[in-house]
């Protein structure tokens, strides 16, 4: 359940071929979509731990910070897609358990408001071998859903994190 930025992969022109494009009708976690069909195609993947690449962050119009209702929609195709890529490799319970895990830890990003993803995600996980739990909450967010709702605690949180996100990039050389 973690990726890393598409400029830090080197890719063979022959895999690129092989596994064609990005996808270009996601508009949400398209590289996420792309890696995990280049890591199918791949023989092997080597990890270069001294390996350094400058990212910006804290670009708050960028499209991984969207959360427009098209934008869940695609996130979520792209994680329906990426779990048959790892199924279509091997359909296990140890891959089965990975999926699980993808989807647990993704739920926060469409509970509570995306009911009908939320729906979708629950019967993907029964079809899995498993149930989803509800989005697990730190103290502090529990209290704010408490005084403010869910869906409100969820968009303030999004919001002190963008915050959060742009001071550290104006502080950080």
């Amino acid at each position: 359940n973690a990726s890393m930025m598409p400029c830090s992969w080197l890719v063979s022109r022959r895999l690129a071929e092989t596994v064609g494009p990005w996808n270009e009708a996601l508009s949400l976690d398209d590289d996420g979509e792309y890696q995990c069909r280049l890591a199918a195609a791949s023989d092997e993947v080597r990890f270069v731990g001294g390996a350094t690449a400058y990212y910006r962050v804290g670009n708050v119009r960028s499209l991984s910070w969207q959360t427009s209702r098209k934008a869940l929609a695609s996130q979520w195709r792209s994680m329906q897609l990426c779990m048959g890529h790892l199924l279509a490799l091997e359909d296990s319970d140890r891959t089965r358990q990975a999926c699980m895990t993808y989807l647990q830890d993704n739920l926060t990003l469409f509970y509570p408001d995306a009911h009908d993803i939320v729906a979708q995600m629950r019967e993907r996980a029964a079809a899995l071998g498993g149930e989803l739990q509800p989005p697990a909450q730190g103290r502090l967010f529990s209290l704010t859903r408490r005084a403010i709702g869910w869906s409100n605690a969820k968009a303030l949180r999004m919001l002190l994190g963008r915050q959060s996100t742009r001071l550290r990039s104006l502080v950080q050389p």
